[in-house]
């Protein structure tokens, strides 16, 4: 039961620190859209972040349910964003903006290793989907 509740603060944590990212993100990027382009991409943005917090929202709801599915795509999501925000690292011009991705893409990357290897994480999420130890 021990390895069940290090597990479940485990996935709360990353839940947090990924929502976290989101509203953190969508404001900023949104701010660099405004000073670099029109009214419409702004509002296009603000959609576009809208919708991807949303999907993220229900897809940490379904790993905090213990789906299988929703762990292994939340790792994909969180390789991809992790090894695409190192890329951007190096073609930036504005230390911030260096150091805001370098720091996203080492919670994405430890994320998605946690997720993967952690034996409490994989107990909680089995007791969440199943109601019961392994």
């Amino acid at each position: 039961m021990e390895l069940i509740k290090k597990g479940k603060k485990i996935v709360i944590g990353i839940i947090i620190a990924l929502i976290i990212i989101d509203i953190i993100t969508i404001p900023g990027s949104t701010y660099i859209y405004a000073i670099n382009g029109s009214m419409n991409q702004v509002i296009s943005h603000l959609i576009q972040a809208t919708i991807r917090l949303g999907l993220e929202s229900i897809i940490l709801f379904f790993l905090y349910k213990g789906h299988i599915w929703a762990k292994n795509l939340m790792v994909i999501l969180l390789l991809i964003g992790g090894f695409f925000g190192l890329v951007i690292i190096t073609s930036s011009k504005l230390y911030l903006f260096e150091i805001y991705f370098l720091i996203m893409s080492v919670v994405f990357i430890i994320s998605a290793i946690i997720l993967t290897a952690s034996k409490s994480v994989k107990s909680f999420l089995y007791f969440q989907k199943n109601g019961f130890n392994e």
